[in-house]
């Protein structure tokens, strides 16, 4: 039984983090976008500094946490009768 649950939760985990990255790579292209359409960015950072800035993001845990809260605003919008976006 703990096999099972325990492979339950690791699709879970799995799941929440292939959702997740899709989601943030589809706001990172239009960010993207939008910058392009305005002529673009007038100086990225460099390397280092953006490894840095953005080490964060590369823990599973932090992927996850973004996983529970789009999934704690789905239900907010469902109760609510609004639209999932």
């Amino acid at each position: 039984m703990a096999r099972v649950v325990g492979q339950r939760d690791q699709l879970a985990r799995s799941v929440g983090i292939a959702v997740t990255t899709a989601v943030m790579l589809e706001q990172a292209c239009r960010v993207q976008l939008l910058a392009d359409g305005f002529g673009g960015v007038a100086a990225p950072l460099p390397a280092p500094e953006s490894e840095r800035a953005y080490a964060h993001t590369l823990d599973g845990s932090y992927v996850l946490s973004a996983w529970r809260y789009l999934v704690r605003r789905t239900l907010a919008e469902r109760e609510q009768g609004g639209s999932v976006r």
